[in-house]
């Protein structure tokens, strides 16, 4: 079953006025196994745009807390939870169409059915798609850092989009954020204290990688580069 805006049950909130993208569409790589994936596979794991969630008994096969991934990439970590915690559900969010195309057919040979995916911009979704109190706790690992100055505008962890998680997230829900870019960090850091809703549970140090987050291509990626791995845990008060 796909689902649609016909299965609205919720009055849809306005994303952020003036949202700019923070990353630039590129769907000219997609392989023939991912675009057959997503002609085939679209309908069982896809949630359509204009979709307002407000139960998981309705987007999943069963009630659990919910959990999303924001930019899953080639989704390594999103198939790794999804495996390791099967008592979650989990929605991931990445535009790019040949990441949603390898997702599917993993989850597909995998068997695994606590995974749906927006293809498309993670904050349109997130401000109509999610109602107050849905979500559990969010992943986001390593974001675009657009480290062009003039670029800094696209970064997508700012106070106004932490606002926003703030206002889906259940009492307790954790946001868990990863970085290799040290300027995006510090950028990070300085949006904190301007999300209130958030209590920042390790500031001010980097601390180990969470043995739950699997070593992914973009972190290997940013080791060999030397880069130093930031890791923030926040609460939702």
């Amino acid at each position: 079953m796909r689902f649609t805006e016909s299965d609205q049950s919720a009055e849809a909130t306005e994303h952020p006025k003036r949202h700019v993208r923070s990353f630039v569409r590129r769907d000219g790589r997609v392989t023939t196994s991912q675009k057959s994936a997503l002609e085939n596979l679209s309908g069982r794991y896809q949630i359509s745009p204009g979709y307002v969630f407000n139960s998981a008994q309705r987007l999943f096969v069963r009630d659990a807390p919910v959990v999303v991934e924001i930019g899953f990439g080639d989704g390594e970590n999103l198939i790794a939870q999804a495996r390791s915690r099967p008592d979650l559900n989990f929605i991931g969010c990445e535009p790019y169409l040949s990441g949603v195309g390898r997702v599917m057919s993993w989850l597909d040979a995998a068997g695994l059915t606590n995974v749906r995916l927006v293809a498309d911009d993670a904050v349109p979704f997130i401000s109509r798609g999610l109602s107050a109190s849905s979500v559990s706790g969010w992943m986001i690992f390593f974001p675009d850092p657009w480290p062009k100055k003039r670029h800094h505008k696209r970064r997508l962890l700012n106070a106004e989009f932490l606002t926003l998680l703030a206002t889906r997230s259940a009492p307790r829900a954790t946001l868990k954020i990863a970085t290799d870019w040290p300027d995006y960090a510090e950028h990070i850091a300085e949006a904190i204290p301007d999300a209130p809703a958030w209590r920042w549970v390790n500031p001010g140090a980097p601390g180990l990688r969470p043995a739950a987050r699997p070593l992914t291509r973009f972190e290997r990626r940013g080791i060999r580069a030397g880069n130093p791995i930031r890791d923030f845990l926040l609460i939702r008060d």
